[in-house]
């Protein structure tokens, strides 16, 4: 007699078991069609590992089935014929006389003609989901998960969601952002602390309080009926000491254990240091992030697969534009440079940016790619990474006493990558003091480092609230606050543009012009850089193309000052006409240009 097991509510109408030893089957389904016709689907269940298995299907094949020391589990790696139409493949497994029978999920590949490169053009929008609008309550404290909201909690879950990201695409569309990223959203059933979304517990599902697998699904294509692209953050690093591997190991190694808690050292320039010591090299890639954090062992095949698989699966099932990957130097490297090759197999010109946080050109260069690498030099093949010097030098430039001489410098070391044109630039992040409260609240100076940002070379994120001159800064918890209005009751709501203050306001008109302006501007999207040695606190570059060149002159003086244009001839000639492109003014060049206190002038030619 046989019993129905529904391994979860997501395709209870798809799998069913003769009797209840399997617990869990990943991924979720898989697909006919992959370049790579083999994949790997892991079964969790009781004393499993020495069951008989059969695949009773013309059009899949076994290839090979693994277990380990843990009896617990069986990886089965399986072969779909191309010709293979969809519908659920029929395996029994066999113990004892007892079999137990998975109709488990097939469906087809579908072309991705319509993959929206992530390039130059670009501008991401960074938000935090549990920060950005409650959009569902009823999500947020859900029956089963440890971690309840409470907004007075700065460190705890404010119960942001996926519906209300949702609701706000028409103000995200209407800022002038392309892109929009999201900090994880797959579960997160830690007891604290697990707003953040970096502790995950289950690859395979969005986390409840935010939301659900088929509502992450409906806002990617809510957000590309509206132009705007999405990027997936994932880890492959760690996972959050709750997920169910943590309390019962596939195999001794799936981790990496030490006789003690041994934290890892967070010098990512060891793994390029050609003097490195083992036991730096060890702790660094081998330690834990934090306690709660246990740190993946990417060199066991199993897991790497099941890892590469992941990524696999939320691309073709969400139809996301790219992945940010989370901690990119603390992984096995080899394994991470294999994942990008076999996502851009799958996905042609699918976008990836590896977080890559090291403080100079030198250490970020190991991690960019290299088409042409020699023979035992490491290639990433990431496509982008995030550029963090330029970040500082930003923010350096900007502070009291600062020089734009410091966003010279570190552009003049482009020649160590192949690309910098697609590096990931930014102000500040979730992780990092706000750049309003870096530059002390100083709203010209904060513009000027926005200009730059969004007319240098790279591809510009904006962190959340940047727009409206929030703050934050210290504890984690304090600088990813809340953004107001996306609570029913918040005193301000930008949304509907109750209590904003006339700066706000000046803010928001300002990263509208330039960032509505932008997605139209081919020498942005497309152009090269030059740019002249700053002299007096000016900084002055170009940005061509084919048909277009638009002009940037940074004065990053607290006076007035006349240029003389006379240096500049190679890029800007008396005579021409161009517009600026923050005023709306029409201007003849002449021998001189006049630029007021702390001016970022753009002009478009």
């Amino acid at each position: 007699m046989k019993t129905l097991l529904f391994l979860t509510a997501f395709f209870c109408s798809y799998i069913s078991f003769c009797q209840p030893d399997i617990q869990k089957a990943e991924p979720l389904h898989w697909y006919i069609g992959m370049e790579d016709p083999t994949f790997q689907l892991m079964l969790y269940g009781k004393d499993i590992a020495d069951s008989k298995v059969q695949i009773n299907d013309e059009g899949v094949s076994l290839k090979r089935k693994i277990t380990t020391e843990n009896e617990n589990y069986i990886f089965l790696y399986l072969e779909i014929s191309k010709n293979r139409k969809e519908g659920p493949v029929n395996i029994t497994f066999t113990k004892e006389g007892k079999t137990t029978e998975i109709d488990y999920p097939l469906y087809k590949k579908e072309k991705h003609q319509n993959i929206n490169p992530i390039s130059a053009s670009d501008v991401m929008y960074l938000l935090m989901p549990d920060r950005f609008a409650d959009g569902d309550p009823q999500t947020n404290n859900i029956k089963g998960y440890l971690e309840k909201s409470n907004r007075k909690n700065p460190g705890g879950k404010h119960g942001g969601d996926i519906q209300g990201v949702i609701d706000h695409l028409d103000y995200l569309e209407e800022l002038g952002i392309t892109t929009v990223w999201l900090n994880p959203v797959q579960e997160n059933n830690m007891e604290s602390y697990s707003y953040h979304g970096y502790s995950i517990t289950d690859y395979y599902h969005i986390d409840k309080r935010l939301g659900s697998n088929k509502l992450y699904k409906e806002f990617v294509k809510k957000s590309h009926d509206k132009g705007l692209k999405v990027i997936m953050d994932l880890i492959f690093n760690h996972i959050g000491s709750n997920h169910y591997w943590m309390k019962d190991l596939p195999t001794e190694d799936w981790i990496h254990q030490w006789p003690e808690f041994t934290q890892t050292n967070y010098t990512g320039s060891v793994v390029s240091d050609p003097y490195a010591s083992d036991f730096d090299y060890k702790k660094m890639v081998d330690g834990w992030f934090v306690k709660t954090m246990p740190d993946l062992n990417q060199d066991n095949e199993l897991l790497s697969d099941y890892l590469i698989q992941t990524s696999l699966w939320w691309i073709e099932y969400a139809k996301i534009d790219g992945i940010r990957m989370d901690t990119y130097p603390y992984p096995d490297k080899e394994m991470m440079a294999n994942w990008v090759e076999r996502v851009k197999e799958e996905y042609p010109g699918f976008f990836i940016v590896g977080e890559t946080w090291l403080n100079n050109a030198s250490f970020e260069s190991y991690w960019s790619r290299k088409p042409n690498a020699n023979e035992g030099e490491y290639n990433s093949k990431l496509p982008s990474i995030s550029d963090f010097p330029i970040c500082f030098a930003i923010q350096n430039a900007f502070k009291p006493e600062g020089s734009v001489y410091s966003i010279y410098e570190v552009m003049a070391k482009d020649f160590i990558y192949t690309d910098p044109f697609m590096h990931k630039i930014f102000v500040d992040n979730h992780d990092m003091d706000r750049i309003y409260h870096v530059l002390d609240k100083d709203f010209d100076k904060f513009k000027l480092s926005l200009s730059v940002l969004l007319t240098t070379r790279g591809i510009p994120q904006i962190l959340y609230g940047t727009e409206i001159l929030m703050d934050g800064h210290g504890d984690h918890g304090v600088l990813r606050e809340d953004f107001p209005g996306g609570w029913e009751g918040d005193e301000v709501n930008v949304f509907a543009d109750k209590n904003v203050t006339e700066n706000q306001k000046k803010s928001l008109e300002f990263m509208k012009d330039i960032l509505n302006w932008r997605k139209n501007s081919e020498a942005i999207a497309k152009g090269s850089l030059k740019h002249y040695i700053p002299e007096n606190e000016i900084y002055f570059y170009e940005r061509k193309s084919e048909n277009d060149k638009v002009i940037v002159i940074i004065n990053n003086n607290n006076s007035e000052q006349n240029l003389n244009l006379k240096r500049f001839k190679e890029s800007i000639k008396p005579g021409e006409e161009a517009q600026n492109i923050l005023s709306g003014e029409k201007t003849n060049i002449g021998k001189n240009i006049i630029l007021k206190p702390n001016q970022a002038l753009i002009l478009d030619f």
